[in-house]
C-alpha cells in the first residue's frame, strides 16, 4: 500500500498499519518528536585579510542576533581592487539557522 492510499484509508477511518510519523500523527507524548524549521538567508561580509576571515566575521556577528546557527554555504567571491592591489575580499553567503532551537520544547 503507497503512501497516498495509507493517507486516503486514515481519511475514511479504515486501518492503517503505517507508524504515526508517516501520517504526521503522534501517538503519545513519549514518542512525539518536534519538526525543526530552518531558515535560510543570504548575507554578504567583506574583510581586508581574506575570504576566510570574511566568512568569520558575518558568522561572528549573525549569532549576536541569531540563534541556531546550523551551517553556511558560500555562493560567491569576490575582491575589490585598487591601484593593482586587492584591498576587500567579499563573501556573499548563505546562512542556515533554525527558528526553534533544539535547547527549547515546543508543544
Amino acid at each position: 500500500m503507497g503512501l497516498t492510499e495509507r493517507i486516503a484509508s486514515r481519511r475514511v477511518g479504515g486501518a492503517c498499519d503505517c507508524p504515526p510519523r508517516v501520517l504526521g500523527v503522534a501517538r503519545s507524548r513519549a514518542t512525539f518528536r518536534p519538526m525543526w524549521v530552518s531558515k535560510i538567508s543570504e548575507i554578504i561580509g567583506s574583510s581586508s585579510e581574506s575570504f576566510e576571515a570574511a566568512a568569520s566575521a558575518v558568522v561572528k556577528r549573525a549569532s549576536r542576533t541569531l540563534q541556531g546557527i546550523r551551517g553556511i554555504d558560500v555562493l560567491s567571491k569576490t575582491v575589490r581592487v585598487e591601484k593593482g592591489e586587492i584591498v576587500e575580499f567579499r563573501v556573499r553567503l548563505r546562512l542556515v539557522f533554525d527558528l526553534a532551537p533544539h535547547s527549547e520544547q515546543h508543544w
